[in-house]
């Protein structure tokens, strides 16, 4: 083919025709930048369906982080209600001793008191994308700060975790370990349940002296603000969540997500 055309060229060139050349010249060029803008619109294409599909891979893989993550936050929503209402059946209690129960339910109202739950991370899938460069592939702007705004929220979550187990284990289990004997029962959690066991003990505990203390009160009302808080930013991630799902489907109505057994 360059053959052809230089032929053709050195054939103008020899027979001297000015006019014939230029416009042979011209039709040359044209046809070289009709070959390019196809080339680079192949490859746009090319580009683009490339993308397309990236952007399915991730989005489904987004979307099987999605039963993990609404496991953990249901089930720390369920912890810290626990600790709510066992918090607010002592000061009941505290403000009428009369409905005090028996040592063995005020043993394992107090253990209650101390659950915990951890689910929040400083890495999300945002970060991962980000890093990755894959960010920019998604294609939907809502999707995007839809991430971002699970970061903010994990982050937040994972700020007011290490705070909570910090007041728990340096104010509240301190403070209970001087009236009551906390070796004897001993708390798991299986399959989304906590399963409290028992143990005997040598030592024996001081109810009365505890559930007449001020100050015994005053954690108690410390932990259920800080709890209900933990509760708030767990519903906050789980509207991000849903609206990501949202969002997702709307795009690929027949992906799902894998399913996440507890085990």
């Amino acid at each position: 083919m360059i053959k052809f055309f230089r032929k053709i060229r050195q054939k103008l060139i020899n027979e001297g025709n000015l006019k014939r050349y230029l416009l042979y010249a011209f039709g040359e060029i044209l046809l070289v930048v009709i070959g390019i803008l196809i080339a680079l619109q192949i490859n746009d294409w090319n580009q683009n369906r490339i993308n397309a599909k990236e952007e399915q891979r991730i989005s489904q893989d987004i979307l099987d982080g999605f039963p993990l993550s609404r496991f953990l936050f249901k089930s720390g929503i369920k912890t810290w209600e626990t600790v709510i209402g066992n918090a607010d059946t002592l000061l009941l209690i505290i403000n009428n001793p009369s409905i005090r129960p028996d040592d063995e339910k005020l043993e394992m109202r107090l253990h209650l008191l101390t659950l915990q739950w951890m689910s929040g991370t400083s890495t999300t899938i945002y970060d991962v994308l980000a890093n990755s460069g894959d960010l920019e592939i998604i294609s939907s702007d809502l999707l995007r700060y839809s991430l971002a705004e699970l970061k903010y929220q994990m982050e937040h979550l994972n700020h007011s975790e290490e705070s909570y187990v910090q007041f728990v284990n340096r104010e509240l289990r301190p403070f209970l370990n001087r009236f009551v004997d906390r070796s004897a029962l001993r708390g798991n959690y299986v399959k989304g349940q906590w399963i409290i066991s028992y143990h005997p003990s040598p030592f024996g505990s001081s109810f009365d002296d505890l559930i007449q203390s001020r100050e015994f009160a005053n954690l108690l009302a410390d932990l259920i603000e800080s709890s209900n808080k933990m509760i708030n930013v767990y519903h906050r991630l789980e509207k991000v969540i849903d609206q990501m799902d949202s969002l997702i489907l709307a795009k690929y109505p027949s992906m799902q997500a894998k399913p996440y057994i507890p085990k």
